[in-house]
Protein backbone atom coordinates (compact mmCIF):
# COMPACT_ATOMS: atom_id res chain seq x y z
CA UNK A 1 0.00 0.00 0.00
CA UNK A 2 1.22 3.73 -0.64
CA UNK A 3 0.71 7.24 -0.28
CA UNK A 4 0.24 9.32 -3.15
CA UNK A 5 0.46 13.21 -2.68
CA UNK A 6 -0.03 15.37 -5.34
CA UNK A 7 1.34 18.93 -4.94
CA UNK A 8 0.96 22.32 -6.45
CA UNK A 9 3.46 25.05 -6.95
CA UNK A 10 1.90 27.92 -5.48
CA UNK A 11 4.42 30.24 -5.34
CA UNK A 12 3.83 32.09 -8.47
CA UNK A 13 1.47 35.26 -8.45
CA UNK A 14 -0.56 33.86 -11.02
CA UNK A 15 -1.23 30.47 -9.42
CA UNK A 16 -2.90 32.51 -6.31
CA UNK A 17 -4.81 35.12 -7.87
CA UNK A 18 -7.18 35.07 -10.60
CA UNK A 19 -8.26 37.93 -13.05
CA UNK A 20 -11.63 39.34 -12.41
CA UNK A 21 -14.30 39.44 -14.75
CA UNK A 22 -14.95 42.35 -17.15
CA UNK A 23 -17.09 44.92 -15.50
CA UNK A 24 -16.90 43.36 -11.93
CA UNK A 25 -14.92 45.06 -9.27
CA UNK A 26 -15.26 43.52 -5.71
CA UNK A 27 -18.85 41.47 -6.72
CA UNK A 28 -20.51 45.05 -7.91
CA UNK A 29 -20.99 44.89 -11.53
CA UNK A 30 -20.40 48.18 -13.12
CA UNK A 31 -21.31 48.76 -16.35
CA UNK A 32 -19.27 51.68 -18.44
CA UNK A 33 -21.41 54.59 -17.44
CA UNK A 34 -21.24 53.88 -14.10
CA UNK A 35 -17.58 53.77 -13.44
CA UNK A 36 -16.77 56.84 -11.66
CA UNK A 37 -13.89 58.25 -9.87
CA UNK A 38 -16.59 58.12 -6.78
CA UNK A 39 -17.54 54.08 -7.39
CA UNK A 40 -14.15 53.42 -6.80
CA UNK A 41 -13.28 55.26 -3.86
CA UNK A 42 -16.70 53.29 -2.08
CA UNK A 43 -14.96 50.15 -3.33
CA UNK A 44 -11.70 51.11 -1.73
CA UNK A 45 -13.04 52.25 1.10
CA UNK A 46 -14.84 48.91 1.41
CA UNK A 47 -11.54 47.15 0.86
CA UNK A 48 -10.25 49.47 3.83
CA UNK A 49 -12.85 48.64 6.41
CA UNK A 50 -12.74 44.65 5.61
CA UNK A 51 -8.94 44.63 6.15
CA UNK A 52 -8.67 46.72 9.25
CA UNK A 53 -11.72 44.54 10.71
CA UNK A 54 -9.92 41.12 10.41
CA UNK A 55 -6.65 43.43 11.52
CA UNK A 56 -8.87 44.09 14.47
CA UNK A 57 -10.13 40.94 15.02
CA UNK A 58 -6.63 39.31 15.01
CA UNK A 59 -5.44 42.01 17.75
CA UNK A 60 -8.62 41.04 20.02
CA UNK A 61 -7.99 37.51 19.86
CA UNK A 62 -4.15 37.46 20.61
CA UNK A 63 -4.92 39.82 23.78
CA UNK A 64 -7.82 37.32 24.86
CA UNK A 65 -4.54 34.71 25.16
CA UNK A 66 -2.34 36.90 27.02
CA UNK A 67 -4.98 38.72 29.30
CA UNK A 68 -6.26 35.34 29.90
CA UNK A 69 -7.12 33.11 33.32
CA UNK A 70 -2.82 32.17 32.99
CA UNK A 71 -1.03 34.54 31.82
CA UNK A 72 2.64 33.07 31.67
CA UNK A 73 1.44 30.21 30.25
CA UNK A 74 -0.08 32.04 27.56
CA UNK A 75 2.40 33.81 27.00
CA UNK A 76 4.83 30.59 26.90
CA UNK A 77 1.82 29.04 24.38
CA UNK A 78 2.37 31.91 22.03
CA UNK A 79 6.19 32.05 21.91
CA UNK A 80 6.04 28.43 21.03
CA UNK A 81 3.28 29.10 18.07
CA UNK A 82 5.49 32.05 16.92
CA UNK A 83 8.47 29.88 16.89
CA UNK A 84 6.94 26.86 15.00
CA UNK A 85 5.61 29.60 12.09
CA UNK A 86 8.62 31.06 11.93
CA UNK A 87 11.26 27.62 11.89
CA UNK A 88 9.07 24.90 11.04
CA UNK A 89 8.93 23.55 7.65
CA UNK A 90 6.27 22.68 6.96
CA UNK A 91 7.26 19.85 3.75
CA UNK A 92 7.35 17.70 7.14
CA UNK A 93 4.40 18.88 8.90
CA UNK A 94 2.85 14.65 9.44
CA UNK A 95 5.99 14.31 11.16
CA UNK A 96 5.47 17.42 13.59
CA UNK A 97 1.81 16.12 14.11
CA UNK A 98 2.99 12.89 14.89
CA UNK A 99 5.37 14.46 17.63
CA UNK A 100 2.64 16.29 18.97
CA UNK A 101 0.75 13.37 19.01
CA UNK A 102 3.59 11.57 21.15
CA UNK A 103 3.50 14.39 23.60
CA UNK A 104 -0.01 14.28 23.85
CA UNK A 105 0.37 10.44 25.26
CA UNK A 106 3.22 10.80 27.13
CA UNK A 107 1.60 13.49 28.95
CA UNK A 108 -1.66 11.25 29.68
CA UNK A 109 0.27 8.31 31.30
CA UNK A 110 -0.73 7.25 34.11
CA UNK A 111 2.86 6.91 35.70
CA UNK A 112 4.22 10.43 34.29
CA UNK A 113 0.95 12.89 34.71
CA UNK A 114 1.61 13.51 38.15
CA UNK A 115 4.62 14.91 37.93
CA UNK A 116 3.52 16.77 34.45
CA UNK A 117 0.78 18.24 36.43
CA UNK A 118 3.15 19.10 39.45
CA UNK A 119 5.32 21.00 37.07
CA UNK A 120 2.48 22.70 35.18
CA UNK A 121 1.27 23.96 38.58
CA UNK A 122 4.61 25.32 39.70
CA UNK A 123 5.34 26.75 37.07
CA UNK A 124 2.98 28.09 34.68
CA UNK A 125 -0.64 27.78 36.42
CA UNK A 126 0.65 29.41 40.02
Amino acid sequence: MSIVFYYRNLSLYSSIFAESSYNIYDGVKMSEQKKTIFKYYKLNFTRYKAISGHIMLFIWSINDVFYSKYPVFSKFAIGCILMYIALADLNNFLLHLLALLIFIVITNNPQINPTYVKLMNKYFFS
